[in-house]
């Protein structure tokens, strides 16, 4: 096994780590996982390769990722590019925001189930609102996955995954 070390946002870390974590903060990837499979192929790039852009990765924390000997033998590059990292953090945070949606579904789902006309309330701002069933276990479904995970506000702030769930919501209406 091989250990590369990898930049990546601090709550994609906790994330990952939550989700495929094998010794203390290190993750194992082979060809049969995604995660692996775009390790792979970052990694399989050549050597000859330029590029213009330039990433600032100041914000970001490492973690160490495991590599399958499929991967070692057979990979070209020894490093990753910019382009490769910021890559890695985009199909990352798409991951992280699928896996978010259908959880939110999900809780949503349950509690109209179960209660089609409870209130819930919750704290936000210091103070206290009730609102309607919905969007109250919607904002519940959230605070329950960034617990999960581990992941506070400064890290990845509430109101940018109630955007992104509503603009989900308008994806799925839309599509009908």
């Amino acid at each position: 096994m091989e250990t590369l070390t990898i930049p990546i946002k601090p709550h994609l870390r906790k994330y990952l780590l939550k989700e495929f974590e094998t010794k203390k903060n290190t993750i194992l990837v082979t060809t049969k996982n995604n995660i692996g499979l775009m390790l792979f192929k970052m990694l399989s790039h050549t050597k000859n390769y330029t590029y213009n852009r330039i990433y600032d990765f100041s914000k970001y924390v490492k973690i160490n990722v495991e590599l399958n000997k499929r991967i070692v033998v057979r990979k070209i590059g020894d490093s990753l590019r910019s382009e490769d990292i910021y890559f890695f953090n985009k199909m990352l945070q798409e991951l992280f925001l699928r896996d978010l949606h259908k959880y939110i579904e999900t809780r949503v789902e349950l509690c109209n189930e179960f209660s089609s006309a409870v209130e819930c309330e919750i704290k936000q701002f210091r103070k206290i609102q009730k609102i309607t069933n919905r969007k109250g276990e919607m904002f519940l479904a959230i605070s329950h996955f960034l617990s999960k995970y581990n992941i506070y506000e400064n890290e990845l702030e509430f109101e940018t995954l109630v955007k992104s769930y509503y603009r989900y919501r308008m994806g799925l209406l839309l599509s009908c």
